[in-house]
């Protein structure tokens, strides 16, 4: 999918006592949405509040391609989400499958599999998650990437941190300080 880091090619290391496979992707040219975020906040002139606008429908489109293959990302964060300059303008792409989840061959194993379905299990940016991937992991849908992206947003668009994770750990949830986001002209 357009929106999804291109895989092109693998690799095997096996210079360790554990072989490693690992993936070789497209080159993200224009580095990450963290490292933009960081850059703005660092005083790096915004790109347009349009050109945001697009970027977080770019990474929804991938969400979807993503959900029809009924996988869950699980950990959608700025650190996993590559800009990359295409033809005129730079587009984002999702990456780091890490986390993810194949719903399909996992759904009726991560009931049975205590070790995955006890609270606390995350192998993702807990910052990020959705409540659900803290307390119950059976219940796993496509929703928590969608909760995470629009973590995700709140940051890219205000240029603030969003939700802690210690407050959410404590299930004390506190909201962003939506005050930060000024009114978006297109």
């Amino acid at each position: 999918h357009r929106f999804v880091l291109s895989i092109v090619g693998l690799c095997i290391k096996d210079d360790d006592a554990v072989p490693r496979l690992g993936m070789v992707t497209e080159y993200a040219n224009s580095g990450t949405l963290q490292s933009y975020i960081c850059a703005v906040r660092a005083g790096s002139s915004p790109a347009a509040p349009r050109t945001e606008l697009l970027w977080l429908s770019q990474i929804a489109f991938g969400l979807a391609q993503i959900h029809a293959s009924a996988l869950v990302h699980l950990d959608i964060k700025p650190d996993n989400i590559f800009l990359v300059a295409a033809e005129h303008a730079i587009e984002v792409r999702i990456g780091d499958f890490g986390s993810a989840v194949d719903l399909v061959a996992a759904l009726p194993q991560l009931g049975m599999a205590s070790e995955l379905a006890s609270p606390g299990y995350v192998s993702a940016s807990l910052s990020y998650c959705a409540p659900e991937v803290f307390m119950d992991l059976s219940s796993l849908t496509p929703a928590a990437d969608v909760f995470s992206l629009a973590i995700v947003g709140f940051e890219l668009v205000s240029k603030a941190t969003g939700l802690e994770y210690r407050a959410r750990r404590e299930n004390i949830y506190v909201m962003p300080d939506w005050s930060l986001i000024d009114a978006v002209k297109l």
